[in-house]
């Protein structure tokens, strides 16, 4: 009773104030929010070839940033020299778009999708998936991920051949099961680093290139004993 009106409102208010304070500190500085990745365009600076469309993102990490960008620019460098003397042949075209596929505090996996046509032939599509460390700032290949290389290669050989192998989909020669069994870890760069799971896109007829139709995943629980600790717990 000896409190006022004033007083109360004062002291409720505070404590509004302290729990919003609390609240963003245990969870806003923890999590990512992917709007805040912007898109960037090549520019198209060359005065007689214009049909070419390139949209990469932006983490607003430097050196990731260029690797991203880099990587488009040198996807319409190729495509302007596979053209020759044809730069102002309006059936040429290139776009290239991005899907992100995993975004945490540590890594990110973009998806390019490449849609190219040269005069004279058919229309080709494309997709490269490539993930990025944001904390050390460089790409990662599968292999990066591993503490034991060794162990780890034997084992994704394993899962590989004992998968395909009871695909339900799809049969498989005993030479291509052996291939994939003997695959190499450093051959594959096609891969989406999620929180539970690792997911390879894989042809078990040319285990290197990614095909969106040959996806498998693996549960991060059977690859404990061979990851990198960094790599086990989940990631805001």
């Amino acid at each position: 009773q000896k409190w006022s009106f004033a007083s109360l409102l004062l002291l409720v208010s505070s404590l509004v104030i302290v729990g919003i304070c609390v609240y963003l500190f245990v969870y806003g500085t923890h999590k990512i929010d992917t709007s805040l990745v912007d898109s960037g365009h090549v520019t198209k600076n060359d005065a007689l070839f214009k049909n070419y469309d390139i949209a990469y993102p932006i983490f607003h990490v430097e050196k990731v940033d260029m690797m991203v960008r880099n990587y488009t620019t040198h996807q319409v460098d190729d495509f302007l020299r596979s053209l020759g003397s044809n730069k102002n042949d309006p059936q040429a075209q290139l776009t290239i778009k991005y899907t992100i596929m995993h975004y945490d505090t540590h890594t990110v996996t973009i998806v390019f999708h490449k849609r190219e046509k040269l005069p004279s032939k058919s229309e080709e599509l494309s997709h490269n998936s490539v993930t990025y460390d944001l904390r050390e700032q460089k790409q990662l290949k599968l292999i990066d991920i591993f503490k034991d290389r060794t162990t780890a290669n034997k084992l994704f050989g394993r899962i590989l051949h004992d998968y395909f192998q009871h695909s339900e989909s799809d049969k498989f020669t005993p030479g291509e099961l052996e291939h994939l069994a003997n695959s190499k870890l450093e051959n594959i760069q096609e891969f989406v680093l999620g929180n539970d799971a690792i997911i390879l896109y894989v042809d078990p007829h040319q285990p290197i290139l990614m095909q969106e139709d040959k996806t498998i995943s693996i549960k991060k629980d059977l690859l404990s004993t061979v990851l990198s600790d960094a790599f086990i717990a989940p990631n805001p």
